[in-house]
């Protein structure tokens, strides 16, 4: 955190910040600047209220006061860095790509000396973090390989290693790197936790729960989003405790408490609209809409996943949506209702032009950090059910190899068996393969 100058005599605005006093914050920077704080002061004021936004779920807010701060404040500053930080988390948030683009494409411009080594590594750290749900990952790699010999040099700097932790588990999220994704946010979460910082050990143990969420271990994930939910709420960090809450709603479904799940992604959905989260309505929306079919609820398992079709702003999170909209017209498919013999005509074609749709996404991005298994599982079926069973046959033998390659990374046995009997898509692509190839079990 750059160094804080208080303004006057009001109480410093920073001490409202590091007290999780969020609104505090912001009013008396406000105050401050009121009063006269200008130049290289007002910029640390707004730099202040842009966190301040952030931790508190209002995006627009901490996407203007950040942007005015970075002219504010000197380029390359301890305090500019960090800054272009909160910044790249309100436009990821916002769904604001180019702007995020553009950060990351600015930081890759610069040439730190080696006493800005640190903390330029976390600022390239903060927006590689980002870029990969925007489908970026090309220019995340690119500040990956910025960090990786600030790492070497600094890696007893548990600042560095929290935040190129971080940023390394996003990247192989997004390669189906399931196993390496969790040793990377337990890296980081560790770091995180030697520094003391509270605020984002909650969030990267949420993000751990999502990672234990991924390979099926989900009495795992609802522990840890248990706890980062009841920390979030308690500190005052609500779209932590609302990404948290959407989270748990997904895991307490897969453990059969289907209301209870449906109430709970229901109210992180709301409130996520509220904070302007584009970038987690939609996989609020997935989680939903899979709750419900899961719950047997065809029809609002539909109209929510076209909901998250038509709300997703990112490819990544498009592609997803598809995929989900793909299996809730093959599971009606495969549960006709009463007095219907066969499949609908109409349910073969919605999941034909789904699958497609999120197949195309799939290969045009290189990889997505959620749902790829069910991208490929999706699209087989809805070949299948079409009557093209030599391209269902050829993309089931694509899926389970892919399955195979993302199982064997796991080094655990246990998660591996969970990753790939208790993840539904991943059960139903050993299925299919073992039905229609006669392949082997993945190992």
């Amino acid at each position: 955190m750059p160094h804080r100058r208080s303004h006057g005599t009001a109480a410093p605005p920073e001490q409202a910040l590091e007290g999780n006093d969020f609104g505090g914050a912001v009013s008396r920077a406000e105050r401050a600047i009121a009063l006269g704080a200008a130049g290289e002061l007002k910029g640390t004021l707004r730099h202040i209220q842009a966190e301040a936004h952030n931790w508190r779920g209002m995006y627009k807010a901490g996407e203007h006061a950040g942007l005015e701060a970075m002219q504010l404040l000197p380029a390359a500053s301890t305090a500019w860095y960090a800054t272009s930080g909160e910044v790249g988390v309100a436009q990821s948030r916002l769904g604001h790509a180019e702007g995020l683009d553009a950060l990351g494409e600015t930081l890759l411009a610069m040439e730190p000396d080696l006493r800005a080594a640190t903390v330029h590594a976390v600022a390239c750290a903060r927006i590689a973090t980002r870029l990969p749900s925007a489908g970026r990952l090309e220019l995340a790699k690119k500040l990956l390989d910025r960090i990786d010999p600030v790492l070497q040099m600094k890696g007893d700097d548990p600042l560095v290693r929290a935040w190129a932790h971080r940023a390394y588990a996003s990247y192989v999220a997004s390669r189906g790197e399931a196993g390496t994704h969790i040793d990377h946010l337990r890296r980081s979460l560790e770091a995180f936790e030697t520094i003391g910082d509270l605020r984002r050990s909650c969030a990267q143990r949420m993000n751990l729960g999502h990672g234990y969420l991924l390979v099926g271990a989900y009495a795992l994930a609802e522990t840890a989003l248990r706890e980062a939910m009841i920390t979030a709420q308690r500190v005052g960090l609500l779209n932590l405790a609302s990404v948290a809450r959407h989270n748990l709603g997904l895991a307490r479904a897969h453990l059969g408490a289907f209301e209870e799940a449906r109430a709970l992604e229901s109210e992180a959905l709301r409130e996520l609209k509220a904070q302007g989260d584009v970038r987690q309505v939609t996989p609020a929306q997935v989680y939903l809409s899979t709750i419900q079919l899961f719950a047997g609820d065809f029809d609002g398992a539909e109209e929510t996943a076209r909901a998250a079709v038509g709300s997703a702003a990112a490819p990544a999170a498009k592609c997803l949506a598809s995929a989900t909209l793909a299996r809730v017209h093959l599971a009606r498919i495969s549960n006709p209702p009463p007095g219907q013999r066969s499949a609908s005509e109409r349910d073969i074609r919605e999941a034909l032009m789904a699958a497609h749709d999120a197949k195309r996404l799939l290969d045009q991005t290189g990889g997505i950090d959620e749902g790829e298994a069910l991208v490929r599982v999706v699209y087989a079926e809805a070949l299948a059910h079409a009557g093209d069973h030599d391209a269902a046959r050829a993309a089931i033998a694509e899926a389970f190899a892919r399955l195979s390659a993302r199982a064997a990374a796991l080094s655990d046995p246990e998660m591996r068996a969970s990753f790939l009997e208790r993840v539904p898509e991943n059960a139903r692509t050993v299925e299919l393969s073992r039905v229609w190839l006669g392949l082997n079990e993945a190992t």
